[in-house]
């Protein structure tokens, strides 16, 4: 039996510390800790998109609002949330015929937060350059968010083709 036993806990030393003893029974002083790694983490909601109807390329045009949010935010403590956004180019990509379009600073956005500080700012002029939206006002706070965050496309006179001229862009959750 004390074979089987040693067998048994040398198989289990390949996946983890085994402690082995002979104990009289009954016996409670062998004990176990348990551990949960939890890594910093929260449930994030964007727009999937976000769209503009643009009847006159020579005014600025508004978006409808829109809402972002994090909510069941577990962070290490003493940090906050931030929410940045960056675009993927440099430029939007034109419909087909297109050759004059926005950049992608022609992209701006102002919006009210609940338990964040809202950073009003344009979105960066190169590709893969993160600017903050919104920073959490304290930490140990659960969520976040906005439900009218309101992005402006600048006008463009000279914008010479109808139809969709898209940018996509990437949001980051991170922090600080």
């Amino acid at each position: 039996m004390n074979r089987i036993a040693v067998l048994i806990c040398t198989g289990l030393v390949i996946a983890s510390s085994c402690y082995a003893a002979v104990v009289t029974l009954p016996n409670t002083s062998q004990s176990t800790t348990f551990t949960a790694n939890v890594a910093e983490q929260a449930n994030v909601a964007v727009p999937a998109a976000v769209a503009w109807t643009v009847n006159n390329v020579s005014v600025s045009t508004a978006s409808a609002a829109q809402t972002v949010s994090a909510s069941t935010i577990v962070l290490a403590d003493g940090k906050k949330l931030r929410i940045e956004i960056a675009p993927d180019a440099t430029d939007f990509t034109a419909p087909a015929g297109g050759t004059v379009t926005w950049a992608s600073d022609a992209v701006s956005w102002v919006s009210t937060w609940t338990n964040a500080t809202e950073n009003d700012a344009t979105m960066s002029a190169s590709a893969n350059t993160y600017v903050k939206v919104a920073d959490m006002t304290a930490v140990n706070t659960g969520s976040m968010g906005t439900v009218d965050l309101v992005f402006t496309l600048a006008a463009k006179a000279t914008v010479d083709r109808a139809g969709a001229h898209t940018l996509a862009c990437t949001w980051k959750f991170s922090s600080f």
